[in-house]
């Protein structure tokens, strides 16, 4: 349920879905050159990148806090969000300090991040789902995110990013 500590959670899940959609689009339409930035489009969608994976954590956070007290006890749940949230933000701050600053040294730490996170969404996912006090959606959310992130060099973002958009009404209300 949305209060006025947690008014954040929808503005944060619209955005997130935004930038996904945005980023998606720049990836259809210019095929930038990510891994080695050279050009402005390179670099948007470096900084495009971390912003979509930094802001999936925010909203996925938001979404544990507004369903709190729906998925009380279970621990396969609470896991898997904190194992999205946490890589989601490790792969996000790492592409753009290798990617972007160019120190390719922590570089090895991204697909680790990709994979833990690859992990968390289906594991968050699957355990919605079978949660019955939760709304049905959020597992499908987490499903789309994952089938999102694993085709977003063929715009996949798309499918997240209006994942994302749909949730920001369902992850705030009541069942």
């Amino acid at each position: 349920m949305l209060t006025k500590d947690n008014w954040w959670i929808k503005p944060s899940l619209i955005i997130s879905g935004v930038i996904w959609i945005g980023r998606a689009v720049l990836q259809i339409a210019f095929s930038p050159n990510y891994y080695d930035p050279r050009t402005l489009i390179d670099y948007l969608a470096v900084v495009g990148t971390s912003l979509e994976l930094l802001t999936l954590a925010l909203g996925v956070w938001g979404i544990a806090i507004t369903q709190t007290l729906v998925a009380k006890g279970k621990p396969v749940w609470k896991s898997g969000i904190i194992l999205t949230c946490i890589s989601a933000a490790l792969a996000g701050i790492v592409n753009l300090v290798e990617d972007g600053l160019g120190l390719k040294t922590i570089g090895f730490l991204f697909p680790f991040g990709i994979l833990a996170l690859t992990i968390g969404l289906l594991v968050s996912g699957l355990a919605a789902l079978r949660i019955p006090q939760l709304h049905r959606s959020i597992g499908w959310f987490f499903i789309l995110c994952l089938a999102g992130l694993l085709t977003v060099e063929l715009g996949g973002g798309i499918v997240a990013g209006l994942s994302l958009v749909a949730l920001a009404d369902i992850a705030v209300s009541e069942k």
